[in-house]
């Protein structure tokens, strides 16, 4: 249901909340990984079903028939076990890998095999597919190399980064045939399927180090993005009125064209703290992040249900380590992004 929410982390597996975020469980009974990196969901057959999938670091790819409450291994033919980002198109899975791969399931899978050929030795921490007439593309973000494009025509990889100054690509967002991309410094903007690629104009954006997610809302307006942004120089920023905040949500309602920021201050008055990891909800701007603070670095995550107005403290998260480069977090409900 839209109220049940699960979220990956670093040793702890997966938690589930069926109360749009307020309380969390754990479930992870037969995760033999606790590493989870990813989700994603496809429709089951025959029925109204979902199937859910977890992509872990180091124990390959997991299968839920039951909402999470119980997991099975279901990794058989990848080549590579650490799994940075699954998506979906229909009942077709597809998962990004170290070393430069990035494989393919059309079984519900069951099995696994590479997709296509030419991509560098390279870590895959991104992506995003495209439908386009007769033909689809599945594009892949990389650690240093930029976007690599795979046609299900031609049946290989190539690179797609006319106008990229930025080769890490932390999260890509696609709305209809129009790509973006986040990278350590800038968002870039493509209109001719990842042929070339133009800095989004961002207005009044904040001086930020990296952009770790960008997603479309599923509200209205339906070109609304969001990004999750941060600057690694400005630990103490975030409780001063410095027009450089540590952290903050770019949001723009007219694909990049404009943009307006909101700084992060969700302890206003508290001690300045260092932020590790973020999550940005493809759907409702579900913010979470684990907050390092004091001489012993303890972990605490934040829950804003309402975009970074206010702020909370989840019931079940305490410690918990936050495990996605930009959002190994989903809603119950299908998708076809990245998490």
């Amino acid at each position: 249901t839209s109220s049940t929410w699960y979220l990956g982390g670093f040793g702890r597996g997966v938690r589930h909340s069926t109360d749009g975020g307020k309380n969390w469980n754990l479930c992870n009974d037969g995760l033999t990984d606790l590493n989870v990196a990813s989700f994603v969901t496809i429709p089951a057959p025959g029925d109204s079903s979902q199937i859910l999938f977890a992509g872990t670091y180091g124990g390959g790819v997991f299968r839920s028939d039951d909402d999470g409450m119980h997991w099975v291994l279901s990794s058989s033919g990848l080549d590579d076990l650490h799994v940075y980002a699954l998506i979906a198109h229909g009942d077709t899975l597809y998962a990004a890998h170290s070393g430069g791969r990035v494989s393919r399931s059309s079984d519900t899978g069951t099995t696994w095999a590479p997709l296509g050929t030419g991509l560098p030795y390279t870590d895959v921490i991104s992506l995003a597919q495209i439908s386009s007439g007769e033909d689809r593309y599945v594009y892949a973000g990389t650690i240093d190399r930029g976007v690599w494009r795979y046609s299900k025509a031609g049946g290989s990889w190539e690179p797609v980064n006319e106008g990229l100054r930025d080769l890490r690509i932390n999260s890509i967002a696609v709305k209809g045939n129009v790509l973006f991309v986040a990278t350590d410094h800038r968002i870039y903007r493509s209109c001719n399927l990842g042929v070339s690629w133009q800095l989004a104009d961002w207005g009044a954006r904040p001086s930020v180090n990296s952009i770790f997610a960008a997603s479309f809302s599923s509200g209205e307006p339906t070109t609304r993005l969001f990004l999750l942004t941060t600057n690694h120089y400005y630990f103490s920023d975030l409780y001063t009125d410095s027009p450089d905040p540590y952290s903050a949500v770019c949001r723009t309602d007219d694909l990049g064209q404009t943009w307006t920021t909101t700084p992060f201050r969700p302890r206003v008055g508290g001690p300045p703290s260092r932020f590790e990891y973020f999550a940005l909800h493809y759907n409702d701007c579900f913010l979470l992040f684990n907050e390092a603070w004091g001489e012993r670095g303890h972990l605490r995550c934040l829950l804003s249900t309402d975009r970074g107005t206010s702020w909370g403290d989840p019931s079940g998260l305490v410690g918990f380590r936050y495990g996605g480069l930009n959002g190994a977090i989903l809603r119950g409900v299908p998708s076809e992004q990245r998490f």
